[in-house]
């Protein structure tokens, strides 16, 4: 898992992602 101030929102996207 990444802790960044900016790749977060893409970390939340990739995860959405996966679990679609």
């Amino acid at each position: 898992m990444d802790f960044s101030p900016i790749p977060t929102a893409a970390t939340m996207r990739r995860a959405s992602e996966r679990a679609s």
